[in-house]
């Protein structure tokens, strides 16, 4: 009779439940924290989104406060009359005066503003005060937490004041407020200062230095 050798080879043993247990705690863990960077990322997207959307906003219709004269502009065959920036700033019959006003964003550069599924209201653009006139009007609109609906708010600063030399100018502030879909409040703002008579008159004229 013969005998076979023992084998030098260690027998394989099964996970204990406490092992299992174990493994599957640090694959949760491992697995939420990639769902918590992907959440993260998708906020940061939708975050810089609304950003862009309005820096394009305030760019517009700042351009557009630009190229307003001072003084009311007179209908002219078919297109409106046009407010300037005194009527716009309340006509004060003293300096300084503050008048507060807002204004609807319009689709910037041809293309409309993204609503995050929610179809945006297209008004006709008919007013001529708000921002450039003949173009769609489009008010954005996002949800917040909540699921109210929350829009951009679009408000224009106008501080009419004057100088020494009689020169009247206006300092304008644009100011954006909206809700995201977490129910936080953002707000991005842009200045600009416009004179009567131009800034390089107010500024250079060597009347007014």
């Amino acid at each position: 009779m013969r005998f076979k050798p023992a084998s030098n080879t260690p027998r394989r043993r099964a996970m204990t439940l406490v092992e299992v247990m174990i493994s599957l705690v640090v694959f949760s863990v491992a697995i939420l924290g990639t769902v918590g960077v992907f959440l993260f990322a998708l906020r940061t997207v939708e975050d810089s989104r609304s950003f862009t959307q309005v820096t394009q906003i305030l760019n517009h219709e700042m351009e557009a406060m630009r190229m307003r004269e001072w003084n009311d502009r007179p209908p002219f065959g078919t297109s409106p009359a046009i407010k300037g920036l005194f009527t716009l700033g309340g006509a004060p019959a003293s300096f300084p005066f503050t008048a507060e006003s807002e204004f609807t964003p319009y689709a910037v550069y041809g293309a409309p503003l993204r609503t995050d599924g929610i179809s945006p209201a297209v008004l006709g653009g008919s007013d001529p005060n708000d921002v450039s006139f003949g173009n769609n009007l489009l008010q954005a609109q996002y949800r917040n937490a909540g699921g109210n609906a929350a829009g951009f708010v679009c408000k224009r600063i106008i501080t009419l004041k004057a100088d020494g030399c009689g020169e009247k100018y206006a300092e304008v502030t644009l100011k954006v407020t909206w809700v995201d879909k977490r129910g936080l409040t953002h707000s991005r703002s842009m200045h600009s200062t416009m004179a009567e008579n131009g800034l390089n008159k107010r500024l250079y004229d060597p009347a007014n230095i």
